[in-house]
């Protein structure tokens, strides 16, 4: 049994370091403080990347034995999380649905996941309800795990609650093993994510079955089991980096995603509280993308009611459609 009732205090420094250049590089963004956050931001993460390995080498070693890219299901459902139920989401999570529910593919469902109906739709253990319930496992990583068991059971795609679509979901990405949203690591909003260009966890699909589901589902289940103490709030990344250094297949499945292009899936919300103008609407649809990265929370200048938030959610996303 490992159990991180303490975090070492090695990694609490490491990170604290990582936490204050990652604040730096947003207000004095040069190469010379990329390259220092960069540095610390490797070693916090290998030292992560370490003790998950040395603790849970079985379930590692397990599918890279073992594997399956799953079964294609047709018409596979699109999954979105908002654990107290629409009625009860803000502003935005309802605009954001609402643009979402204008895009699904004829003959996909679009399931929205809330306290209500998850028991009923995928089988976890009593104890990470339990720990739901008592604050140890938030509602945030605890969609980390939904999300797996989700696409294990069904397949089909997921897609976090504060991601707007504005166009209609291609069907070609249902026929994937494997699909998730590379973004444009440029932008300043992504460094902090492992992944980097390769992968977005808030947006993921794929087959059936597929064993990358279930061993991400396997991770968080016996990572949940023996601790009560999150090590890393982006974990879900250091496990996909973990399966993609120690599975083959796994690269396999990431690398040829790999061959979609980058895009600049950030900015809408880099955008928010800017003043909703014919040009900006023009400069987003030359970008051509559907899926946007968005934010559930809004700042005060939401008084504007002329920002592009207030106008999103005015109209449901259609001001930014034709």
């Amino acid at each position: 049994m490992w159990n991180f009732e303490k975090i070492p205090l090695r990694l609490r420094i490491q990170d604290t370091i990582e936490n204050t250049f990652d604040g730096l590089c947003q207000r004095i963004d040069t190469p010379f403080t990329r390259s220092i956050f960069g540095f610390f931001k490797n070693a916090y993460h290998e030292s992560i990347i370490k003790i998950l390995y040395s603790n849970q080498k079985e379930i590692f070693k397990k599918y890279s034995s073992e594997w399956s890219d799953g079964e294609y299901v047709k018409d596979c459902p699109i999954f979105v999380f908002w654990y107290q139920g629409l009625e009860n989401a803000p502003p935005t999570i309802k605009a954001y649905y609402t643009s979402l529910h204008r895009h699904v593919p004829s003959g996909h469902r679009l399931i929205l996941v809330d306290k209500n109906n998850v028991s009923s739709l995928v089988d976890l253990p009593d104890y990470i309800y339990e720990k739901v319930e008592s604050g140890v496992i938030t509602l945030v990583h605890f969609s980390d795990i939904l999300r797996f068991a989700l696409l294990e059971k069904y397949g089909g795609l997921w897609l976090d609650a504060t991601i707007l679509i504005t166009k209609e979901i291609d069907e070609n990405i249902f026929k994937l093993p494997y699909f998730t949203l590379r973004a444009d690591a440029s932008q300043r909003l992504f460094t902090k994510f492992l992944g980097l260009n390769r992968w977005c966890g808030f947006c993921c699909g794929g087959y059936k079955g597929s064993s990358l589901f279930s061993a991400m589902k396997e991770l968080f289940l016996s990572y949940w089991k023996d601790n009560n103490i999150l090590l890393d709030y982006f974990l879900i990344d250091i496990y996909m980096e973990c399966l993609y250094r120690s599975n083959k297949n796994v690269k396999r499945l990431i690398d040829a995603n790999c061959k979609r292009p980058r895009e600049k899936i950030f900015f809408l919300a880099d955008n928010f509280y800017s003043d909703f103008t014919q040009e900006l609407v023009n400069e987003y649809k030359e970008l051509n993308i559907a899926f946007n990265k968005c934010s559930y929370k809004i700042k005060s200048e939401i008084a504007n009611p002329n920002c592009l938030i207030s106008k999103i959610i005015e109209t449901d996303a259609q001001c930014l459609e034709d």
